[in-house]
């Protein structure tokens, strides 16, 4: 299915647009106040001009052929809006409006769905946020400024979770290509969404947040184009009883739970996740330049604790922990000393561990090892009554000629003190910068290399 003018519309109408809270403003203000360069038009029989835009009546009132109508108005008025978005030949028509089978009014759908039967008018939703599509500057969100445009894209059923997926991608530095909140899905599917996507060269990791499934064998058809080309993650919402409860009352989900969808992802070469953060991790990997060729992993850090449990971590993942050879090991004493100190793998630096350019110049060293294949070094911070200072600009310059994937964690275990965190977040947009993943544990890092890596190695 074609939908390129879903995501490059020419025009959008606005059907509900209002200058005050509440009504059509969430969807009309976000588009205005966004890179979008097409013509939009407020629709609202209530008002004759919105920030001195004339609005019209209906969108029938409309002079030109509508790409895109987004429709924030009460449910009763659906059918309405609906009809003459087919009589005008709208293409993609958005319900914003929520008020459908998530509350019971499962017959509004079935009279939607038969209103466009033979037609060339698409659903999109109802109860959602809509598309987004950077390069064509149409969004759902207030909150994203990336910069340049990506290679993800994320499909999310839940409409907080759309917005909040953009959200986290852009304070991660990771761009995002294009999205679709796509709610109660009565006409276009996640299917549907999933193979356009597939085609999509410019995607190379696509991620959803699914509850319902209409179709299985087509969900499952779709996932499999889509992971013989791209990586693909989705966690499954309403996989408990409780769950489902809670997502038939928000999207009108059918009730699907157990263990068979985990297990059919993996055998269309998807990945299933547990839960949101592990996705964001997961994309943050997955789209990461250097990718590791192998699972064996040097760690370093400061403690020998810390060493046993990224030991055990890993192990428990499936990663290999081998030693280092001796020329690397001599290498790494003469920087530190023998004191409290191992030179195997973990390497535990003990107090040298805590300096950041001591074990930035540890990594440079264990880069040059053959038996490695990527790195993971633990910064922690609020050790030390004040944090090491460093030149940013010239550790950027360091980071960005290692030969092997590095993926960081950063580590602070006083929450409760402004200077440990401030500085957390300025160790983590540096290391972004330099285009690496980080991460807050040596769990988080171990299930991403899980997910994005062993499984296609």
């Amino acid at each position: 299915m074609d939908l390129k003018q879903l995501f490059y519309p020419r025009n959008i109408a606005v059907v509900g647009a209002s200058p005050n809270l509440g009504g059509g403003k969430l969807p009309y203000y976000q588009i205005i106040q966004t890179r979008f360069k097409g013509r939009i038009y407020p629709v609202n029989p209530a008002y004759q001009e919105i920030n001195g835009e004339p609005v019209y009546p209906s969108l029938s009132d409309i002079p030109e052929t509508v790409d895109y109508a987004i429709i924030s108005v009460p449910a009763r008025l659906a059918l309405e809006n609906l009809r003459m978005a087919v009589d005008m030949g709208i293409p993609f028509v958005h319900f914003f409006t929520s008020g459908f089978s998530e509350m019971g009014n499962s017959k509004l759908e079935a009279d939607m769905q038969e209103l466009i039967r033979g037609t060339e008018t698409r659903i999109v939703g109802p109860n959602c946020f809509g598309a987004f599509c950077w390069e064509s500057g149409l969004t759902y969100s207030f909150r994203v400024n990336q910069s340049e445009n990506g290679s993800v894209a994320f499909l999310g059923q839940s409409g907080s979770l759309s917005d909040l997926f953009l959200v986290v991608a852009n304070a991660r530095n990771i761009p995002v290509n294009k999205a679709v909140s796509y709610g109660n899905q009565i006409d276009l599917k996640v299917e549907d969404y999933l193979s356009f996507l597939a085609d999509d060269d410019e995607i190379t990791v696509i991620a959803a947040y699914v509850e319902d499934i209409k179709d299985g064998t087509a969900f499952l058809t779709a996932m499999q184009k889509a992971a013989t080309q791209k990586k693909v993650f989705v966690m499954k919402g309403g996989s408990t009883q409780q769950g489902a409860r809670a997502a038939q009352s928000h999207t009108g989900a059918i009730m699907q739970t157990g263990n068979v969808f985990p297990s059919a992802l993996r055998q269309a070469g998807c990945v299933a996740v547990g839960s949101f953060e592990e996705m964001m991790d997961a994309v943050m990997a997955a789209t990461t330049l250097k990718q590791p060729t192998g699972n064996r992993v040097g760690y370093m850090g400061g403690g020998g604790g810390f060493s046993v449990i990224a030991a055990d971590t890993c192990s428990n993942f499936g990663l290999n922990m081998p030693p280092i050879s001796p020329e690397t090991s001599r290498q790494i004493r003469e920087k530190t000393a023998d004191v409290n100190t191992s030179f195997a793998n973990p390497v535990d630096l003990g107090a040298f561990g805590y300096n950041y350019l001591t074990l930035l110049d540890i990594m440079e060293i264990m880069d040059r090892d053959d038996n490695l294949d990527l790195l993971i070094p633990q910064f922690i911070i609020g050790i030390y009554p004040t944090e090491p200072e460093f030149d940013a600009d010239s550790v950027l310059e360091r980071l960005k000629q290692f030969r092997k994937p590095v993926y960081p964690i950063i580590t602070t275990f006083s929450e409760h003190h402004a200077t440990h965190i401030a500085a957390k977040t300025d160790m983590f947009r540096l290391f972004r910068r330099a285009g690496l993943p980080v991460f807050n544990s040596i769990t988080d890092v171990c299930m991403a290399l899980q997910h994005t890596l062993l499984s296609t190695m």
